[in-house]
């Protein structure tokens, strides 16, 4: 008798020989989003266990299971109550539905969270009113304790730590409590490149760190996966951390440029169809002022410029003038 192949499979196995990363990610969440909002469940419940199972990858090397649940906090816009109200309803069906399976417990968790962020607003802490604090520290605790309620269901997923890190930040939890749910975390999940990221975030000065305890975590977690993954990590941590550090990123006491550079190699070795990370590559050793490796990177990507990365267009084309002028 043939298998059959549940159709959001063949979706995804197809896309991977036609499309890139960012592409292939953004419409796993779309198409979990649709599951969501027209009842199919058990498709989820399929996607992850088939994500989860096999570790499954994108063709940039990070786990497609995590953007299954990139869409599910999302709503149309800021404040709308009712959407909210509706999203938790359908998501309490889903759990309702499927007890026994972690997906809808992990998708309410993601929900609660980005319920919270909605009250509190995107402004600087002392902008934030007394009222918001309160809904967002409430929800931040709702989000938690469907995490450790579930637990005998939910504790063996990598997302239930990457969420519980999640939460331990916005918590303020200690350092010394945090880093043993990081150590639990990577160590069952090594390559879940989500779990060192969001601890990155948590040592960032702007949480709970200072440059010196992020390049501690970083320089850690390299030393742990080094033999399996080289500088990899180096370059991913430092990577997810774009929105923080911006053009600073190599800043004295950030990252340093040779150890960036090896771990972007050691990530075209394992990925070399990635055009995204390609892109990233390349963007990266513009903002080092690396001009030989910049002109390289782009002879290669000069017709397939991801301005997700590059985020403008005036930016890829000064770097690709700057780099031009470098006799290779």
């Amino acid at each position: 008798m043939n298998k059959i192949i549940p159709l959001f499979l063949l979706f995804i196995a197809n896309s991977v020989f036609a499309k890139d990363a960012n592409t292939i990610s953004n419409e796993i969440s779309n198409t979990a989003e649709k599951m969501f909002y027209t009842r199919k469940f058990e498709s989820i419940n399929k996607m992850d266990d088939e994500f989860r199972n096999s570790q499954s990858r994108l063709p940039d090397g990070r786990w497609k299971l995590t953007f299954i649940y990139e869409n599910l906090g999302n709503v149309g816009q800021r404040g709308a109550e009712e959407e909210w109200k509706n999203k938790i309803k359908l998501v309490e069906e889903w759990i309702n539905k499927t007890p026994d399976h972690p997906a809808p417990y992990l998708a309410k968790t993601k929900i609660l969270i980005a319920y919270a962020w909605d009250a509190r607003g995107n402004g600087w802490a002392q902008t934030v009113k007394d009222k918001q604090w309160k809904l967002f520290r409430t929800r931040i605790a709702e989000a938690r304790k469907v995490l450790e309620d579930s637990y005998s269901i939910t504790g063996s997923h990598p997302f239930w730590f990457y969420k519980m890190e999640t939460i331990a930040a916005m918590q303020n939890w200690p350092a010394k409590d945090f880093m043993k749910l990081y150590e639990r975390a990577s160590n069952m999940f090594p390559t879940y490149y989500f779990i060192h990221f969001a601890a990155a975030g948590y040592f960032q000065p702007r949480w709970h760190g200072s440059k010196e305890e992020l390049r501690k975590f970083v320089n850690n977690a390299v030393k742990k996966s080094k033999h399996k993954e080289g500088l990899t990590l180096y370059a991913r941590i430092y990577w997810s951390q774009l929105g923080a550090l911006e053009d600073n990123t190599f800043s004295p006491g950030y990252a340093e440029w040779p150890k960036m550079q090896q771990g972007f190699e050691d990530i075209m070795n394992d990925h070399p169809r990635s055009m995204w990370n390609l892109n990233a590559y390349a963007y990266y050793a513009c903002m080092a002022k690396d001009w030989r490796t910049t002109k390289k990177l782009i002879q290669k990507i000069e017709a397939n410029p991801h301005m997700s990365i590059w985020r403008s267009k005036s930016r890829f084309y000064t770097c690709k003038s700057l780099a031009d002028k470098v006799k290779v």
